[in-house]
């Protein structure tokens, strides 16, 4: 874009060029404005690009932080069964100790 102003500029001040130095500095910015005109249009792709990949980020995280609770939930749901198990646990050993010492007791 530089390159370009500085052409045009020069093909509008430069009173004393040729008419082989016009029409070179005219091909010149054409030819810069036509490379503009494509790196915008490039631009502008990746732009769009950009944006879908920031969607699909976007998407993903927010599947993972579902997925997320749903395995905390998951989590929680097994720790409270392991503690109603070894609740369970203690008690049987306890009924268990109590049978033994009966038994020994009705043994003596």
């Amino acid at each position: 874009e530089q390159d370009l102003f500085k052409s045009r500029n020069e093909l509008r001040y430069k009173s004393g060029a040729s008419s082989n130095d016009r029409q070179r500095l005219q091909e010149h910015i054409a030819n810069l404005e036509r490379e503009v005109a494509r790196l915008t249009e490039r631009n502008q792709g990746l732009e769009r690009e950009l944006i879908e990949e920031k969607r699909v980020v976007v998407a993903s995280t927010e599947e993972a932080s579902r997925v997320l609770k749903q395995l905390e939930k998951i989590k929680r749901s097994e720790d409270e069964e392991r503690k109603a198990l070894e609740e369970t646990i203690v008690k049987l050993e306890a009924q268990i100790d109590q049978r033994e010492t009966q038994l020994l007791n009705i043994a003596n």
